[in-house]
């Protein structure tokens, strides 16, 4: 019946006697079959499963003149509609007479068992083998197969009953059945097979009990046996990944990873804090939750970049993981790296900026303004060492001597002899060489300390600014 559901098949009555889903054998309409074969004294009965082989080497498929018929990647002997011509070479060739030819269709096709390989992506395996409640009819790869031991054989005579203990999410199949243990024996064996999930869990249990026995026993109204089943799957946990990117991507996306058992539905928490990047200015700050479920190994989300002209180098954040549920945090912290010297991913922005000199032109006793400017801002100093150099003017005498080279911070208002200031942006430390400030207002020298001249000094031209007055 799961073969007929599983592949569309309509209920087989031709060849039946008129019992629905038990024909006599395979046909058009049935592609798999258990047929009872009984001996000529009627003393033994067996089954006996028929379907198609799929025979290492088909001849079937060396028959076919179009390769309709054809082993997939699987094992598989496979059936291309799109390439039979309907000539039943197959029929003839195969040695066990499964391939069968619908004469009652207009667009007639040859039928065959192909293990569910339409379900076999979603389902893992075929609907006879899902269904059969004692493991009768497995599926896997052939060599994995031949190394599961043989099953004993035994005759139904008494009441034997399997009870789930802690086992959860379908580990063992129950059943019920009779056994005899024939007399001049002392024991029997039964076996039934667990399911091997991708849940971790604790170690469970299930109970088989004999039920009344029939027979002299001390022990008639039965007894009971315990099974444990421990499991093999590694406990599930959660880790962040580091992410790099360009100020120009828009986003920086981080993956938030499953490992171990991955059968059943965990989530964790996630949220930003600052690094060296600070929230509404470089970054979006953002909460959330990272939902998984049963099967999923991975999970995305995204963080808002902000893309500005300021020169900032590289510049950090951080996404950290916390109550997790389902799963432990193995990496609980994503460092998001925010670049805009042109590399990272996801862009090509490069706020670096450029420093430029401008080029004055005076009038004889006018003072000579160059500005040195910067493209764009930037948080950090940047700092130069001024010289003069003769072309052809003469230092000292078509001009004042170099050493009086001044330097104004402040767009012209105050303008200082020297080296004003030399701040160590880290320790916080200044050195301070030698200082002459003149204010245009007052026209006279506000701090004149002893000091040497050279005729090169150095500026620092503050973050943020664009630009100074030489």
């Amino acid at each position: 019946m799961a073969c007929s559901e599983a592949n569309d098949l309509p209920p087989d009555t031709q060849l039946s006697g008129g019992l629905t889903q038990s024909p006599a054998d395979l046909n058009s309409r049935t592609k798999n079959i258990i047929k009872l074969y009984r001996s000529e004294d009627g003393t033994e009965s067996s089954f006996v499963k028929r379907q198609c082989m799929h025979c290492i080497d088909p001849g079937c498929v060396a028959a076919c003149p179009f390769g309709a018929l054809h082993k997939s990647e699987h094992g598989i002997v496979a059936w291309d509609p799109g390439r039979c011509i309907g000539c039943r070479y197959c029929e003839v060739a195969c040695p066990f007479g499964i391939p069968k030819f619908e004469w009652d269709r207009f667009n007639p096709r040859i039928v065959k068992c192909e293990l569910c390989r339409h379900r076999l992506a979603t389902d893992g395996q075929p609907a006879c083998t899902r269904v059969c409640p004692t493991s009768a009819v497995i599926f896997g790869e052939r060599a994995a197969l031949f190394d599961k031991p043989r099953r004993i054989s035994i005759r139904a005579r008494g009441d034997v009953h399997l009870h789930a203990g802690s086992v959860i999410h379908g580990d063992v199949t129950t059943r019920d059945g009779a056994v005899t243990i024939p007399a001049g024996q002392t024991s029997v064996q039964l076996r039934i097979a667990t399911t091997d999930d991708a849940v971790s869990e604790t170690s469970e249990s299930f109970t088989l009990t004999t039920g009344t026995v029939t027979g002299t026993v001390t022990n008639g109204s039965g007894t009971s046996g315990t099974a444990t089943i421990t499991d093999n799957d590694a406990s599930p946990t959660l880790s962040i990944n580091d992410v790099t990117v360009n100020e120009a991507a828009g986003t920086a996306t981080f993956t938030v990873t499953r490992s171990g058992a991955t059968g059943a539905a965990a989530s964790v928490n996630f949220a930003t804090s600052n690094g060296t990047a600070t929230a509404g200015t470089d970054y979006a700050s953002k909460t959330g939750t990272v939902s998984f479920a049963a099967g999923e190994t991975t999970k995305t989300f995204t963080v808002d970049i902000t893309n500005d002209a300021v020169f900032e180098g590289s510049e950090t954040f951080n996404v950290t993981l916390s109550n997790a549920t389902g799963a432990t945090i193995s990496d609980a912290t994503g460092v998001g790296t925010i670049q805009d010297d042109g590399t990272g991913t996801g862009g090509t922005d490069d706020d670096t900026p450029t420093l430029s000199v401008s080029s004055p032109s005076v009038a004889d006793g006018s003072k000579a303004v160059f500005t040195v400017s910067l493209s764009n801002a930037s948080t950090q100093d940047v700092s130069f060492t001024p010289s003069l150099t003769n072309g052809t003017a003469t230092l000292g005498t078509d001009t004042a001597a170099s050493s009086t080279l001044e330097v104004s911070t402040d767009g012209g208002t105050n303008w200082v002899v020297g080296i004003v200031r030399r701040v160590n942006r880290v320790s916080g430390q200044e050195a301070r060489v030698g200082i002459q400030t003149i204010s245009r207002a007052r026209g006279w020298p506000s701090y004149r300390p002893a000091w040497s001249m050279n005729s090169s000094i150095a500026v620092a031209m503050p973050s943020a600014r664009l630009s100074q007055m030489l």
